[in-house]
């Protein structure tokens, strides 16, 4: 979460410098209460300065509606905003679906040259998900800096933040994320 163009640039500045490092850019623009996160104009510092430099980008649905405008509500609306944000910016993006209805938790990714893949998951009951998207983007940015592949980071990243689901933290009466190192 980083605020501000000021706070933008100085990131995109030591991730220049530092091209070798796979970044994974979690828009976080959008709290889930609705909430902006971001000043009006880090929104488009984020875009210009981040997203070419992103190995990955990997907004929320609500994150996903600041940049085009509009939100999924569906899968089939999830596919055509991740072809379209990929295309758009020229760099793989992960549209995270834990904010779609229903039983299933679908992720999709979309690669500027078309190719798409999904990943489903049952949600877990019970458990307190916030933080599990920016969870998974940090799991996939660990995993892509071990030298995986994109796909294998996003499954191995989309693994812990289950096992973390599954063996959430009991506290005060509510279970949260167990961040497992």
């Amino acid at each position: 979460m980083l605020f501000n163009a000021a706070i933008i640039g100085a990131v995109a500045g030591l991730l220049r410098e530092n091209r070798g490092v796979p970044a994974v850019v979690d828009p976080v623009m959008v709290a889930t209460s609705g909430a902006a996160l971001l000043q009006p104009e880090a929104v488009a510092a984020v875009v210009a300065q981040l997203f070419p430099l992103a190995a990955l980008v990997t907004p929320n649905l609500d994150e996903t509606a600041v940049l085009l405008g509009r939100r999924p509500v569906d899968e089939a609306e999830m596919g055509v905003a991740a072809s379209e944000l990929a295309r758009r910016f020229g760099v793989p993006f992960l549209l995270k679906g834990g904010h779609l209805r229903g039983d299933e938790l679908v992720d999709l990714l979309a690669l500027p040259d078309g190719r798409c893949e999904r990943w489903v998951g049952a949600r877990i009951a019970g458990v307190d998900t916030h933080g599990s998207g920016c969870t998974l983007s940090s799991a996939i940015a660990a995993q892509l800096a071990l030298g995986r592949t994109l796909v294998e980071a996003i499954e191995e990243g989309r693994a812990y933040l289950r096992r973390g689901l599954e063996r959430g933290v009991a506290l005060r009466g509510r279970k949260f994320i167990a961040h497992l190192v």
